[in-house]
């Protein structure tokens, strides 16, 4: 009997200890549900509008300065993005003046060959360059850039106030090597770009960028420094910072990825044929004419604006292609708070 005593007895003890460990195990638990924080997904951010806007700005600074590389060369005509198509109702014309060292390109409500239609006057004066340097790859070389009634389909490009695109080579010496030394150029303005039927789509932004030729040392697209870069062959890309105003009033920067710059290339357009022309002597013949349109295809940039979150703009592939012509279109992607969003960096000035 006393042996059957001490066995309950003990049995007894083991069922408290247990009860108290599971009532124990069961405090722990619910104190650490309490302390345990919810995961909460990142509210996806949608807007892109700015991203959009911010390259077409970009992208008609571009442009100006890829004209004024085509003036500067004497090569207004090599294959130009600017000469006007065959069915084009308005001329571009261009004219030199060596001996008041300016030089000036003329639309009239012209088609161009990149698929923009163009109007008024941009006056490319290198007066305040050595008198060595009289070509845009010139050693030296320094070009003030009007805008009169300038206007890119149908948006008025203006320089701010009586402001005007300074344009600089940055060439170390005049004995550069071009088979060592990509040439590169300084291109400093303040510009505003107004729509031309909505006022809330007005911009305003100051640049601070230096393009570089990247393929100087090929030999078709520069041999010599006495003959002219042929901008048709050439690889360019752009790296720098702009601030300023989209939508008219919303502050905005803008700035390149120092290693990534944005590159074009100007054997690269997505659209192969922008018209065709109908021969006046042979009845029912036509001819594809070859688009002139050089889309942004590699690199990166910083984009902050307003209150939204840090975006970064990826033209091309989110990774670099080394090879500029892998990617020949208007894509892109947009990331924001990690997530990637695609985009089409469409050509038209919306």
């Amino acid at each position: 009997m006393a042996k059957l005593l001490y066995i309950i007895s003990k049995f007894i003890k083991m069922k408290k200890i247990a009860l108290s460990f599971s009532v124990l195990t069961a405090v722990v638990l619910v104190a650490a549900g309490c302390n345990k924080v919810p995961q909460i997904a990142p509210e996806p951010d949608l807007e892109l509008q700015s991203s959009k806007d911010v390259t077409f700005a970009l992208q008609a600074i571009s442009d100006i300065d890829i004209l004024c590389g085509f003036l500067g060369e004497d090569k207004a005509q090599d294959a130009s993005p600017f000469q006007e198509t065959a069915t084009s109702v308005g001329p571009y014309l261009y004219q030199s003046i060596p001996q008041q060292t300016i030089v000036i390109a003329g639309f009239n409500n012209t088609t161009c060959s990149d698929g923009h239609v163009r109007d008024g006057s941009v006056y490319m004066y290198y007066d305040n360059s050595p008198i060595t340097a009289k070509y845009y790859r010139d050693f030296g070389y320094k070009a003030r850039v009007s805008l009169v009634n300038y206007r890119v389909d149908g948006w008025r490009i203006n320089t701010t106030g009586f402001s005007q695109i300074n344009i600089e080579n940055l060439a170390p010496t005049a004995n550069y090597d071009p088979k060592t030394t990509n040439l590169s150029w300084k291109i400093i303005g303040d510009i505003t770009l107004t729509h031309p039927t909505d006022s809330n789509k007005n911009m305003h932004v100051n640049f601070n960028l230096v393009k570089t030729l990247l393929n100087t040392s090929t030999p078709a697209v520069f041999q010599t420094k006495t003959s002219a870069i042929t901008w048709s062959l050439a690889v360019i890309d752009y790296k720098g910072l702009l601030v300023g105003e989209t939508s008219r009033t919303v502050p905005f920067t803008y700035f390149i990825n120092p290693a990534e710059g944005i590159a074009r290339t100007f054997s690269c357009t997505p659209d192969k044929i922008y018209g065709i022309s109908v021969d006046a002597v042979v009845p029912n013949k036509v001819t594809p004419q070859a688009s002139a349109y050089h889309p942004f295809i590699n690199g990166s940039a910083s984009f902050t604006t307003a209150a939204l979150y840090p975006r970064v703009i990826h033209y091309g592939q989110e990774e670099r292609v080394e090879n500029v012509n892998a990617n020949c279109d208007n894509a892109g992607t947009v990331t924001i708070k990690g997530i990637s969003y695609p985009i089409d960096f469409i050509k038209a000035y919306n």
